[in-house]
Parts: C-alpha cells; structure tokens; sequence
C-alpha cells in the first residue's frame, strides 16, 4: 500500500468513527425530546437508547481502534525503514571508500600502465580520426569506429582488467542504490547518484562512458550496461570527447 492510500485509509476510517459518533450522540438527544410529555421511565429510555446507541457506540470504537492500530504499524514502518536507511548509508560509503582505495592509483599520472595516459591517447586517436572524416561521414560512422580506437588505446599493462576492476566497483555502489530505492526519497535517490558523478573526474567519466559503450569479446554484458547507463545518464555531455557521443546511449535498451 503506497503512501498516499495509507493516508486515504486513515482518512476514511476518522471520518467514519466521527459520522458514527455523532449519529449516536443525535440518537440520544432525540429520545431525550421525544420522552418530554410522554410516560417513560429513564429505565425505559434507556433500554431504547441503548438498543440502539450501544452497538453505535461499539462501532465508532472500533474504528477508533482501528486508527490506533494504523498509526502504530505506521510508526513501526517508519523506524524499520530509518533503521534500513542509516545502514544503506554506512554501505554506500563503504562501498565508494572501497572503490577509491581499489582504483585511486589507476588516473595518476606516474604509475606504469596508469588508465589516465590510455585516456588521452584515446581521445587524440578519436580527434585525428574525426579530422579525417569527410563531411558525410556520420556520428553513426564514429560508433561503428570507436570500439577499435578504444581497444587499441587499452590494451597492454593490464589495461582492460583495471577497467573491469573499476567498472564493477562502480557497478556494486549503484547495485546497493537499486536495491534501497523502495526505501529513499526521490530527492534521496538522486542525491546518491549524483554524489557519484560530483565525485569522479573528467578522465574517469570519459573511461566509463566509452568502456561501457565498447562491443568486445568478454566485455561487460547487457545487463552490466544498463545498470551503469542509469549513471552514465546523469553525466554532462561536455564531459565526453565530443557532445555528440551522450546519444549513444540510445543503444542501450
């Protein structure tokens, strides 16, 4: 039951426990007129009344209740997931202390085989292939093309194992987001979202984008894609080599 219909629910039962409230009191006021002059005993009221009042009386407590017992399994609910909330929280930045302490080394610029060099010379063999195309040549023609530039920038010193590494360490972070998404806000959701792409660097953007794009033997399968599209989404085209490279995204369905 969602949010809004719990409040409806509660809603519905208060109205309901007051209407019957206030029929019961409008019943025992009326027979108090309705005595006035005629030979009743307050014995014989209240056998009458009561006939009728009581099981009105036993109804509106009920709803009462009820209502009670609503709020309560409410609040439950309301602990239960704050309880849920603080321990995602203390995953989530475990998760990303993991990843940094896995992968800081990987975008320095001194360390052998670092992903940071591939990065660039990746980007000037993607800026000198782009030269050479011809005004006709497709954005399509540049997708078609981008695999093999990649590859051949990657390969070598453990390259596409550092950026498996690095995928997936990202990929476990967003996992732990899509599993507590019942739990977080919308204005929640996007925060942690959005505290990842603040937190990675233009080069480990370009990496991730473009590794996630790649189509190679033993790369990352659909699945993997679509979940690291769900971030990738959320990067500024400016980030990318060209702008025009963010609608590649439509290939991931």
């Amino acid at each position: 039951m969602s949010k809004r219909q719990k409040i409806s629910l509660k809603g519905f039962v208060k109205f309901l426990a007051i209407i019957i409230a206030l029929i019961t009191l409008a019943v025992m006021l009326s027979w108090v007129s309705a005595v006035d002059g005629i030979n009743f005993t307050w014995k014989d009221y209240a056998m009458i009344v009561g006939g009728i009042g009581g099981p009105l009386a036993t109804l509106s407590g009920f709803f009462l209740l009820y209502l009670s017992f609503l709020n309560q399994q409410e609040q439950i609910v309301k602990q239960t997931n704050q309880f849920l909330l603080q321990s995602f929280e203390n995953k989530f930045f475990k998760l990303y202390a993991y990843f940094r302490s896995r992968t800081s080394e990987y975008f320095k610029e001194k360390v052998g085989g670092n992903l940071l060099s591939k990065v660039e010379l990746f980007k000037a063999n993607m800026v000198s292939k782009r030269k050479k195309q011809t005004e006709y040549e497709s954005i399509e023609s540049d997708y078609l093309d981008f695999t093999q530039i990649f590859i051949e920038a990657f390969k070598g010193n453990y390259g596409y194992h550092r950026l498996k590494i690095f995928s997936k360490s990202i990929q476990s972070i967003i996992h732990s987001i899509e599993i507590h998404k019942e739990i977080l806000s919308v204005e929640e959701y996007e925060y942690y979202y959005n505290f990842l792409v603040f937190h990675l660097s233009l080069e480990e953007k370009r990496v991730l984008f473009y590794y996630t794009l790649t189509i190679k033997e033993n790369a990352l399968n659909e699945e993997d894609k679509r979940q690291l599209a769900k971030l990738l989404r959320r990067f500024n085209r400016k980030d990318l080599i060209s702008k025009e490279h963010f609608d590649w995204l439509t290939n991931i369905k």
